[in-house]
């Protein structure tokens, strides 16, 4: 079976610095892998050079096959149809990925009518459909507002009502909790992890959380310093890990403290 991903040797340079030192991954058809490490160890930055939206200083080398299909062949113009075909973004901040001058319902349906030909009645009907799908409740009321008017947690729903309204092969999500409160997180996570998998797409959740990483993965993938150190089965990884860095990223997790004795009376201080 043709993988959803397949990276060999992806190197990243920008500015005459090394920020990927050849990175392998595969991503098979509807398999879901995270990327985890501190920041700064290349986690996004594997995404931007997927999805060719490296700043105008980096180079990319290496291959990167989306659907079997070489993208570092490809013209400019050809990889970004490929791409647009293949990928669906979730940012990290919605808002820098939304027009903040057009409404929830011109972001999602514009797409669907340039480039796929549906009519805007159409557009709108799916639109609608999608947005209840990932929990926005009142959608015709949510079409006519924009980005300002909906909070974090709304808006990172629109992003993943977009990637749905896209049907790609795989999301690369750009750790989409990040802004987010616990409780919401929570929502938005299961939320992407329930729809990517009722839909069949591959993902690559990049997160510096483990144990969030876990609950939605199959695998994950351990970066350090533009490099790939470790990969594992995200259900047992906690437990097997055999890098030094990966099991001090497991050690460095928040834990919860066992409760204390309770607080002493203290009476009759003057």
């Amino acid at each position: 079976m043709t993988p959803a991903l397949q990276i060999s040797g992806l190197r990243v340079d920008i500015g005459g610095q090394t920020i990927l030192g050849g990175i392998d991954l595969v991503v098979a058809p509807g398999e879901a892998v995270a990327l985890v490490g501190e920041s700064g160890s290349g986690k996004s930055m594997t995404l931007r050079a997927i999805a060719g939206l490296l700043p105008s200083s980096g180079r990319a080398t290496g291959s990167i096959r989306l659907d079997g299909a070489e993208l570092n062949e490809l013209s400019v113009r050809a990889r970004r149809r490929a791409v647009s075909e293949a990928v669906g973004m979730v940012f990290q901040d919605p808002r820098e990925a939304i027009n903040p001058v057009r409404t929830i319902g011109d972001f999602l349906t514009e797409a669907l009518i340039l480039a796929r030909g549906v009519s805007q009645k159409d557009a709108g009907v799916r639109a609608r459909g999608v947005l209840r799908d990932v929990g926005i409740a009142d959608a015709a009321t949510r079409m006519e507002q924009y980005p300002h008017q909906l909070s974090g947690g709304l808006l990172q729903r629109v992003m993943i009502a977009s990637v749905l309204l896209a049907e790609p092969k795989i999301v690369l999500a750009d750790e989409p909790t990040t802004a987010l409160d616990v409780i919401t997180q929570e929502e938005v996570v299961a939320i992407l992890d329930a729809r990517r998998r009722e839909h069949g797409m591959a993902m690559v959740f990049v997160s510096h959380d483990l144990d969030l990483a876990a609950a939605i993965t199959d695998r994950t993938a351990v970066m350090r310093a533009g490099e790939l150190v470790e990969e594992g089965a995200s259900a047992t990884l906690h437990k097997q890990a055999q890098h030094p860095y990966t099991r001090a990223l497991l050690a460095a997790r928040p834990v919860l403290a066992p409760p204390s004795d309770p607080t002493q009376e203290i009476r009759d201080v003057c």
